[in-house]
């Protein structure tokens, strides 16, 4: 087996597919898909311009833009006409795109393209012409001529007066004015971080500000655009100085406290941020930390902003769980040992044998109805149910390999049932239930909620929503349902999500509730237990009672399982000692080569079928594991105990296991909470 088909082998890692853009991509064969888009922009002289963008979507497999042989925009009472030859061709966003002078009227715009016998229609409607007010260059940070010495810098502005919410875009382009970077439009941002990796050392760069009325291309009707200001790298670029800051206080969020007010030791935080901002832990787009009920650490990296919505993945199925307790909390027919005939009748057909007519809602929850679902070791069952005609139905039509109750296997499609079961059973769908007994109720009115391919909600994976209101769903867990004194979930529900209903099935030490996760970590002589919400890629929501604190991470969706481990690494060697006060461990004790020998060799995770290689190089001691990429250093803290140091994953620890006469039985990786098991592999016989 090669590598890369090993790395199929990492626990949940598809969900990048999951988007709400899903039900928008699903085209018929004989279609092109486009999007257009109509809208008014003053430029950086104030002159009035229409700009009008056409993009063709990535299921046309033909070749752009030759392959498409016309190109019709017709306006408002069909007197503006646009054809081909008045477009030109941006081939990174696969777009044509055309400005005109002046400003444009108020209307529907129909796009209409070609190619042989396949035709594409879309329409956009500009429905208002306002001027969106002109950033002002002078308050810009870099400014004009600035020189940058450290990555990842962050770029800053001054936000605009204006009766409505705007939203603004930074974009960079390199000396031959070849765009290199541009964020999302993000309502109120006023300053960003780059990525560590957009600009390189000795190099001339301009960048510029974009506002527009709206946050997604497509649905904003004006938009205006500052000047190029142009600014410099220097020859040597070190990793960007951190200096802590409060975070900013917003009316209708979070109370805002300081570190030392909380007690929480800055040290430590310091050294995670260095490893941060050094990209040593890679992917991080941010880190919040809630104590004693208030936000005191707040930070945002790689182009992302705290009014920017993130991709929660797997933290879905969490909210979903809590949509079912308040259906029952309201006295909704949720009974726990209800089998899935009285929930789902259309289905009963599939559902008339014993085994499948055991399993009950319950089972559903803790992921032990029994399916065979091939998602933890490839992505095969999740796409095709994603892109089902009807998602209920694939996976109900899964034969059972265990009976209902007895084995963990951890599955999407589980959680998608019970996305169907609260709208059979309330009579609507999770998003519009969630808006009016959980967001709204918690104050969270930016979110969005995607759908699978037959229109469902997709209640396993496709929610989107800002890591403020995130933290939102930790502090209430974390106060038994309750938020500023109104039950919105019984503590019974928040009690039976939380208990490990199943322990250790999937990986030790962790355990696994109602779409809910557990577990204990070790921090210095201290077990700190916690309970957290995770998403694939590293998404996290994960509250510790007895420490009275919520940790809130998102992350960038690796190919692996890097991102899930890299976040707990963050809780334990960073998070949790800084709010204990635990002052950094000291130097290593210096490592003897022969003295450890006896750990070399191969080792297997039997559960995941992957396998650990740990060796001897030039004198350092090294493993090498296809769970992230590249060989990791190992040091000896105790006899039985080694600190690694992955560039992939940060610091984590492996613990050895001995028999009788001192030959090593097993190891276990540790990441936080999750413990990995690997056992020796023997040599047969012959030495083979």
């Amino acid at each position: 087996m090669t590598k890369n088909e090993l790395k199929l082998s990492v626990i949940i890692f598809i969900f990048l597919l999951i988007t709400s853009r899903w039900a928008n991509q699903v085209e018929a064969n004989d279609n092109i898909p486009i999007k257009g888009a109509v809208y008014a922009v003053y430029r950086s002289d104030g002159s009035p311009k229409t700009y009008i963008d056409l993009s063709i979507g990535r299921h046309f497999t033909g070749t752009l833009p030759d392959d498409i042989d016309s190109i019709l925009v017709s306006g408002p009472d069909n007197k503006f006409q646009l054809n081909k030859s008045d477009f030109k061709y941006n081939p990174m966003w696969r777009s044509f795109w055309c400005v005109r002078s002046g400003l444009p009227k108020t209307g529907t715009y129909i796009f209409k393209v070609s190619q042989g016998d396949k035709k594409g229609q879309t329409k956009n409607t500009l429905s208002i012409i306002k001027k969106i007010p002109l950033p002002d260059t002078s308050r810009f940070t870099p400014a004009r001529g600035n020189t940058i010495d450290c990555l990842p810098p962050v770029f800053s502005w001054q936000l605009l007066k204006n009766d409505n919410p705007l939203f603004y875009q930074v974009e960079i382009r390199d000396a031959h004015r070849k765009h290199v970077y541009k964020t999302r439009y993000v309502r109120d941002m006023s300053s960003v971080r780059l990525p560590p990796d957009i600009l390189n050392p000795h190099s001339g760069y301009q960048w510029r500000l974009r506002v527009a009325d709206g946050e997604v291309w497509g649905s904003f009707n004006n938009r205006s655009q500052s000047r190029w200001v142009p600014f410099f790298t220097n020859a040597d670029l070190d990793i960007c100085t951190y200096t802590y800051h409060p975070p900013e206080f917003v009316k209708g969020s979070w109370k805002v406290s300081s570190l030392d007010k909380q007690e929480v030791g800055p040290q430590k935080i310091q050294e995670m941020m260095h490893q941060v901002l050094g990209n040593n832990l890679k992917k991080i787009h941010s880190i919040l930390l809630i104590k004693n009920g208030s936000l005191v650490l707040e930070e945002y990296f790689g182009g992302y902003h705290r009014n920017l919505k993130h991709s929660v993945q797997s933290v879905t199925k969490s909210v979903t769980s809590i949509l079912l307790g308040i259906a029952k909390d309201r006295g909704e027919k949720i009974l726990l040992n209800g089998n899935l005939t009285t929930y789902l009748p259309e289905y009963k057909d599939l559902l008339f044998n014993k085994p499948k007519g055991q399993i009950t809602l319950e089972h559903l929850l803790t992921m032990t109805a029994g399916f065979e679902w091939n998602e933890l070791h490839a992505p095969t069952d999740l796409k095709h149910m994603i892109w089902s005609n009807d998602a209920i139905k694939y996976v109900l039509e899964r034969k059972l390999v265990d009976p209902p109750g007895k084995r963990f296997h951890y599955g999407t499609g589980l959680s998608t049932i019970l996305g169907r079961i609260l709208k059979n059973t309330t009579g609507s769908n999770a998003v519009n239930y969630a808006d009016k007994y959980l967001f709204r109720p918690l104050g969270i009115t930016d979110y969005s909620w995607g759908s699978v391919a037959d229109g469902s909600i997709s209640t396993g994976a496709a929610l989107y929503l800002r890591p403020r209101d995130m933290a939102k769903l930790g502090y209430l867990f974390l106060n038994n349902g309750t938020w500023k004194g109104r039950q919105i979930v019984s503590n019974t529900w928040v009690k039976k999500s939380i208990y490990p209903h199943v322990k250790g099935d999937l990986i030790s030490g962790t355990g696994y509730g109602y779409q809910w996760w557990s577990g204990s970590t070790r921090v210095g002589d201290r077990d700190i237990d916690a309970f957290y919400a995770a998403g694939h890629g590293g998404q996290m929501i994960v509250q510790v009672p007895s420490l009275d604190t919520i940790f809130v991470i998102t992350s960038e969706y690796d190919d692996n399982n890097a991102g899930d481990f890299r976040a707990c690494s963050i809780l334990q060697n960073y998070v949790i000692p800084a709010v204990l006060g635990h002052k950094p461990v000291g130097e290593t004790p210096p490592f003897q080569a022969d003295n450890y020998k006896r750990i070399t060799g191969k080792y297997r995770w039997p559960k995941a079928k992957l396998d650990l290689k740990i060796f001897i190089e030039n004198g350092k001691l090294y493993g090498d594991t296809f769970i992230f990429d590249g060989k990791f250093e190992m040091f000896p803290v105790k006899k039985d105990r080694f600190m690694c140091v992955s560039k992939d994953v940060g610091k984590f620890f492996i613990d050895v296991t001995e028999d009788s006469k001192g030959n090593i039985k097993r190891l276990k990786a540790i990441f936080g909470f999750s413990n990995l098991p690997f056992q020796k592999k023997r040599r047969l016989f012959w030495g083979i």
